[in-house]
């Protein structure tokens, strides 16, 4: 029975872009780019070639925003999916909705340090991976969050109170090692 169960970990390269267009027209753009160091798991059933789980991320790297006006900064992220997956030959083919998006933009204005968090909304997630060896995985994925809520100096605010447009997409590349499942 618990031959189905899987378990993976993973670690990866993120690159992404924010868009940000604030309401008020005066304030600058906060569109901008992200990198990141990207670590994470999944754990879920591999019931022949469909499979499912939960998928947990967790990064950290830097923001840089296009605008000089606006603050650049370090970046964190917390994401959870559930996925849905099936596999065929040395491939495996998934996609997620977001449970859990959080992404913290930690910025320096003069001496006041602050965080800025964009978190709920929709996310979605779709993958490709490809076995290199017995476990061992690469894995290319693409993401999209579309956050509703933002959190600054310990307010929160509805994300159309701040931007018209506020998203956050990007592409994952990753070594993966599986337990379990369709190896």
């Amino acid at each position: 029975a618990y031959a189905n169960l899987f378990g993976e970990l993973s670690l990866g390269y993120d690159s992404g872009t924010v868009k940000a267009t604030p309401v008020d027209p005066a304030d600058p753009s906060e569109d901008g780019e992200t990198t990141s160091a990207v670590f994470g798991g999944r754990i879920g059933f591999d019931s022949g070639p469909i499979w499912f789980g939960l998928d947990f991320t967790g990064e950290s790297g830097s923001y840089d925003a296009k605008d000089p006006a606006a603050l650049d900064g370090d970046g964190s992220k917390s994401l959870g999916y559930f996925v849905v997956g099936t596999s065929f030959s040395r491939f495996r083919l998934w996609a997620g909705y977001g449970l859990l998006t959080e992404l913290t933009l930690k910025r320096k204005f003069l001496w006041l340090d602050f965080d800025t968090k964009l978190k709920d909304g929709e996310s979605y997630k779709g993958g490709l991976s490809f076995r290199i060896a017995d476990g061992w995985h690469v894995n290319a994925e693409y993401y999209m969050h579309k956050p509703s809520k933002i959190e600054l100096l310990g307010f929160s605010f509805d994300r159309k109170d701040i931007y018209t447009e506020l998203s956050e997409s990007g592409f994952i590349v990753s070594f993966s090692y599986l337990f379990g499942g369709s190896k």
